[in-house]
C-alpha cells in the first residue's frame, strides 16, 4: 500500500491530503455536534426536572398547613380555614404532577412513585378527620412529607440537576432540591411540637427533648440554605444582588423562631399554639419565597446555557463549513500552480543530470517552490564552480605527492575506512628490507602490493588496531615489534575545511638498534641501583653515537666503584672501633668531597668519644652521690607517711560517727516536719467536716421546712375531700360516682399527712444528732490544732539539733579532707624520692655502660694527654659547687661538660 502511495505524482499525493484533512474536521465535527447535542440535552432535562419539582412544591406546602391546622384543631387552637385550603392545594398539586408527568412521560417516569404519595394523602386524610390522636395524626402527616422530600431529591437525581456543572446554578439547584423541602417540613414539625407543649402548659422532658432535636436540624437546614443561596451570588454577580434581600429575611425568620422556640422550652411564651404555629407557618413561608426566586433563576440559568451553547454550536459547524468551502476552493488553485512548476524543476533536474550547467533558471514567485528553483540555481552554480576548483586542486595534489615521494621519512597514508592508499619512496624501501621479517610475522605480506591492504593485518589484534585508528583525533605514538625489529608510528589524522574524517598518515622508523643500546644500558643501571658496579658496556660492536654513550657510562661506573670501595674499607673499620682508618686516594668533584667528609667525620667522632670518657666518669660519681642522699631521705618520709596514715585513720572514724549523728537527726527532723504536716492536713479535714456537718443541717432545716408546706397542703387537700364529699352527698344519685372519688382523695390526704410527719420527726431526730456531731467535730479540731503546735515546736528543736550536727560534720570533713591530702602529698613526696633515688643508682649504672661502650673504639695514641687535659678541667667546677646549692647535681655536670669543649671542634662538628 505505502509503495503504490510513494508512486503516485505529487498532485495527487496533495489531493490525497486534502481529502484526508477534510475528512478529519468533517470527523471531528460529528463529534463535536453529538458531544454538544448530548450536553443541550443535559441541561433540557435539568429543566425537566426543575420544571416537575416545582409542580410538586404545592404538595409538600400544603400537606404541611395541613398538618399545621389539625393539630390545631385537635388542641382546640384552630386556625380558621387553613385545613380545608391546603386539602384543596395538595389535590390541585397531585393534579398538575400527573399532568406535567404525562407530558414529559419519556424524560422521568416517575408516575408509579405520585401515585404512591397520592393513596398515601388519602390515608393521612381518612386518619385527620377521624383520629384524636395528635400523635398518631402528626407522625401519618411527617411520614407523608419525608416521602414527599425523598420524591423530590429523586426527581433531582434523575433529571441531572444534582450533576449541574456550574457553581451558581448548581447551589440555586442544592437550595430548589434538598434545603427549600427540608426547611418546610422541620419548620412544620416544629409548630406541631411546641404547639403541643403550649396546649399542654408543661414542659415534658419527651416534648422538650423532640423539640430540641427538630431545632438543631432547623438550625442545620437553615445554616445550610443560606450557605447555598450565598454561594450562588458568589458565582454570579447578578444572582447575589437577588438572593440577598432572600438571605436577610430567611435570617430574620429564623431569629424569630429560634426565640419562640426558646422560650418555649423555657416555659414562657406567652402566646397561643395557634400563634406559635402561625409563627412557623410564616418561617416556611420565607423558606418558600426564596425557594420560588432559587427556582426562577435556575430556570433562567439553564435556559442561557442551553441557548449558550447551541448558538456556539451553529456558529462553528458553520464556520467550518466555510473554512472547509475556501479551503478547498485555495487548494485547487495552490495544487494547480504547485504541478505546473513541479514540471518545471524536473527538466531543469534533467538538463543538469546531461551535464548542462549554465541553464537559465527563471524564478516567478517568492514562495516554497521559487525558493526551491533559487537552491536548483544556486546548485548548478556552485557544481559549476566545484568542477573548476577540483581541476585546480588536482594539479596542487600532484605537486604533494612528488615531495611526499621524495621525503626520507616513512609515510603510508589510509582512507576513512583503514585501507592503504599510498606509501612514499622511503616507506617503500623500508618494507622492501624488512620483508623477509615482516613476511614470517604476517601471512601473506607483500612489501609490493600493500596498497589496498588494511591497517589492521599490521598489527596482532586488528579490532584493537581498528579501534585506535577509527576514533583517533590527535597525535597518537607507539611502538610495534615484529619479530626482531621494532617499528615507532605516529598516527594523526586527515580532516578536511569541514572537519570530515578524511583518513589517517603513519609515519614509520626502524628503532630496532636504538632500543637494542637502550636495553644494555637499563640492565647496567639495573644492576648500579641494586649495588652491582662491576657491569661494563661492550662498545666493540658499537659505533657513532652509541659508542660514545658506551665508553662514557663504563668510565663513570669505574669511578663511583672506587670511591664507594674506599668508603666502605674505612666504614667497616669504624664500625669494628677502628677510627685510624683514612681515604688517602685523590678524588676530584663530589668524589672529592665524600672522602674529605667521611675523613672529617672519623676525626670528630674520635673527639666526641674521648669527651664522653670523661664525662660518663664525672657522671658516675655524682650519681652515686645522688642515689644515697635520696636513700636516707626516702627512708625519713616513709617514717613520716606512716605517721599521717594513721592520723588520717582516726579522723576517718570520727568523721563516720559525726556523719552518721547528723543523718540520724536529719532523718529525725523529717520525720517531725511529716507529723507536722499530716497534723496539719487532719485540722483542716476536721474543719472541712464541720463545713460539711453545718451543710447537713442546713440542708435538713431546708428539708423540714418542704414537709411542713406538703403537711399543709395534706390539710387542705383533706379539707377540699371534705367539702366535695358534702357537695356530692348534696347532689344525691348524681353525685354518688364523685363521692366516692373524693373519699379516695381525703384518704389519699391523710396518708399523706401521716407521712409528712412522720418524715418531719426523723428529719427533727437527724438535726439534733448533727448538732451533736457537729459539737464533737469541733472539739476534735481545737484538740487537732492544739497538737500542731507542740508537733512544730519539736520539729523547730529537731532541725536545729540537725543544724548543729550537720555543721560538725561538715567541720569534722574538712579536717579529714587536709589530714588525707596531707598523706596523700607525704605518698606521693616518698614515692618520687624512691623514684630519685632508683633514677641515680640507674645513672650511675648508664655511666658505667657508657664506659665500657666507648671503650669499645680505638683511637690515635696521641690523644692521651688531651683525655687528661680535659678531664681536669672539668674536676675544677664539681669541686667549687657546693652541695646545698639550687641546681641538681646532673646540671652542673652538664654545664662543665660545655665549658669545658669551648676548646674543642664541637661547633664544626
Amino acid at each position: 500500500m505505502l509503495s503504490r502511495v510513494n508512486n503516485l505524482r505529487v498532485g495527487v499525493k496533495l489531493w490525497l491530503i486534502v481529502g484526508l484533512l477534510t475528512a478529519i474536521v468533517l470527523g471531528f465535527s460529528g463529534v463535536y455536534y453529538l458531544q454538544t447535542s448530548d450536553s443541550i440535552h443535559f441541561s433540557e432535562k435539568e429543566e425537566y426536572g426543575n420544571h416537575y419539582i416545582q409542580a410538586l412544591r404545592p404538595i409538600y406546602k400544603g400537606a404541611t398547613e395541613h398538618r399545621e391546622a389539625v393539630v390545631g384543631r385537635l388542641l382546640h387552637s384552630p386556625l380558621g380555614s387553613v385545613e380545608a385550603a391546603s386539602a384543596q392545594a395538595v389535590e390541585q398539586g397531585f393534579a398538575g404532577a400527573r399532568d406535567f408527568d404525562a407530558y414529559q412521560a419519556g424524560e422521568l417516569k416517575i408516575g408509579s412513585r405520585l401515585d404512591d404519595l397520592a393513596r398515601e394523602w388519602q390515608s393521612v386524610m381518612a386518619l385527620s378527620s377521624t383520629s384524636k390522636d395528635i400523635d398518631a395524626v402528626v407522625t401519618a402527616h411527617t411520614h407523608f412529607t419525608d416521602n414527599m422530600v425523598s420524591l423530590v431529591a429523586y426527581v433531582g437525581d434523575t433529571s441531572n440537576l444534582i450533576l449541574d456543572p456550574d457553581l451558581d446554578s448548581f447551589y440555586l439547584m442544592d437550595y430548589v432540591v434538598l434545603r427549600e423541602p427540608a426547611l418546610q417540613t422541620l419548620a412544620g414539625l416544629a409548630g406541631n411540637i411546641g404547639a403541643k407543649i403550649i396546649s399542654n402548659g408543661v414542659v415534658y422532658p419527651d416534648l422538650a427533648r423532640e423539640l430540641t432535636v427538630t431545632q438543631v436540624r432547623l438550625e442545620d437546614a437553615f445554616g445550610a440554605g443560606t450557605t447555598a443561596l450565598l454561594t450562588s451570588g458568589d458565582n454570579n454577580a447578578t444572582v447575589k444582588g437577588i438572593v440577598a434581600p432572600l438571605v436577610s429575611d430567611l435570617n430574620q425568620a429564623r431569629d424569630d423562631a429560634r426565640t419562640a422556640i426558646n422560650d418555649v422550652l423555657a416555659g414562657r411564651y406567652q402566646g397561643e399554639p395557634s400563634d406559635f404555629a402561625t409563627l412557623m407557618l410564616q418561617l416556611a413561608g420565607a423558606n418558600e419565597r426564596a425557594g420560588d426566586v432559587a427556582s426562577q433563576w435556575l430556570d433562567l440559568l439553564l435556559d442561557a446555557r442551553i441557548a449558550s451553547m447551541q448558538n456556539t454550536m451553529f456558529s462553528v459547524l458553520i464556520g467550518v463549513f466555510v473554512l472547509l468551502s475556501a479551503t478547498l476552493i485555495i487548494g485547487y488553485f495552490v495544487l494547480r500552480s504547485i504541478a505546473h512548476r513541479m514540471t518545471l524543476i524536473s527538466g531543469y533536474f534533467a538538463g543538469i543530470q546531461n551535464g548542462d550547467l549554465n541553464q537559465t533558471i527563471v524564478i516567478r514567485t517568492q514562495d516554497d517552490m521559487g525558493a526551491l528553483m533559487g537552491n536548483l540555481s544556486t546548485m548548478q552554480t556552485q557544481l559549476r564552480e566545484k568542477i573548476e576548483r577540483e581541476a585546480i586542486v588536482s594539479a596542487e595534489n600532484s605537486r604533494i605527492k612528488q615531495g611526499l615521494d621524495n621525503v626520507s621519512t616513512s609515510v603510508m597514508i589510509a582512507d576513512g575506512d583503514g585501507n592503504v592508499i599510498y606509501l612514499n619512496d622511503s616507506a617503500h624501501a623500508l618494507m622492501r628490507t624488512s620483508s623477509d621479517n615482516l613476511s614470517k610475522q604476517i601471512s601473506g605480506f607483500r612489501h609490493d602490493a600493500i596498497v589496498g591492504t588494511r591497517f589492521d593485518d599490521f598489527h596482532a589484534n586488528p579490532g584493537h588496531q581498528r579501534n585506535i585508528l577509527g576514533n583517533l583525533r590527535g597525535t597518537h605514538r607507539t611502538e610495534i615489534t615484529v619479530g626482531n625489529q621494532v617499528f615507532s608510528l605516529i598516527a594523526n589524522p586527515v580532516y578536511d575545511d569541514n572537519e570530515v574524517r578524511l583518513g589517517t598518515v603513519v609515519e614509520w622508523a626502524d628503532k630496532t638498534e636504538e632500543r637494542a643500546v637502550e636495553a644494555e644500558i637499563g640492565e647496567i643501571v639495573e644492576k648500579a641501583a641494586n649495588g652491582d658496579l662491576s657491569a661494563r658496556l661492550d662498545t666493540a660492536n658499537k659505533s657513532g653515537f652509541f659508542k660514545a654513550l658506551g665508553s662514557g657510562l663504563n668510565k663513570l661506573t669505574e669511578g663511583s666503584q672506587a670511591i664507594i670501595a674506599d668508603t666502605n674499607r674505612v666504614m667497616s673499620g669504624m664500625a669494628r672501633g677502628d677510627l685510624t682508618g683514612r681515604i688517602d686516594a685523590d678524588y676530584r668533584g663530589e668524589f672529592g668531597d665524600l672522602a674529605d667528609a667521611v675523613n672529617q667525620t672519623i676525626a670528630q667522632m674520635t673527639g666526641v668519644i674521648e669527651q664522653i670518657t670523661n664525662s660518663s666518669e664525672q657522671i658516675r660519681a655524682g650519681a652515686e652521690e645522688i642515689a644515697q642522699g635520696n636513700s636516707d631521705l626516702s627512708h625519713r618520709t616513709e617514717q613520716q607517711a606512716s605517721s599521717l596514715e594513721e592520723t588520717a585513720s582516726s579522723m576517718e572514724e570520727m568523721t563516720g560517727l559525726v556523719r552518721q549523728t547528723a543523718e540520724n537527726a536529719r532523718n529525725v527532723n523529717e520525720l517531725a516536719g511529716g507529723v507536722r504536716d499530716n497534723a496539719s492536713e487532719g485540722g483542716r479535714v476536721v474543719e472541712q467536716a464541720v463545713t460539711a456537718m453545718e451543710a447537713i443541717s442546713d440542708s435538713s432545716k431546708r428539708i423540714s421546712d418542704i414537709i411542713t408546706v406538703i403537711d399543709e397542703i395534706a390539710f387542705q387537700t383533706n379539707l377540699l375531700a371534705l367539702n366535695a364529699a358534702v357537695e356530692a352527698a348534696r347532689a344525691g344519685e348524681q353525685g354518688r360516682g364523685f363521692a366516692v372519688v373524693a373519699g379516695e382523695v381525703r384518704s389519699l390526704a391523710q396518708r399523706s399527712a401521716e407521712a409528712a410527719k412522720e418524715i418531719k420527726d426523723l428529719i427533727r431526730d437527724s438535726s439534733a444528732k448533727v448538732d451533736d456531731g457537729t459539737q464533737l467535730v469541733n472539739k476534735s479540731g481545737e484538740t487537732l490544732q492544739s497538737l500542731v503546735g507542740s508537733i512544730a515546736e519539736v520539729a523547730d528543736r529537731v532541725a536545729e539539733i540537725t543544724r548543729a550536727a550537720e555543721e560538725q560534720s561538715s567541720g569534722i570533713e574538712q579536717v579529714n579532707t587536709a589530714v588525707s591530702q596531707m598523706d596523700e602529698m607525704t605518698q606521693q613526696n616518698a614515692a618520687l624520692v624512691e623514684e630519685a633515688s632508683a633514677a641515680g643508682e640507674n645513672m650511675a649504672e648508664q655511666a658505667r655502660s657508657m664506659n665500657h661502650a666507648v671503650g669499645f673504639f680505638k683511637v690515635a695514641e696521641g690523644a692521651t694527654g688531651a683525655r687528661t687535659a680535659t678531664t681536669h678541667a672539668r674536676a675544677v667546677p664539681k669541686a667549687a659547687t657546693p652541695k646545698d646549692a639550687s641546681a641538681p647535681t646532673g646540671v652542673r655536670a652538664t654545664a662543665a661538660v660545655h665549658t669545658a669543649s669551648d676548646d674543642d671542634d664541637w661547633d664544626e662538628f
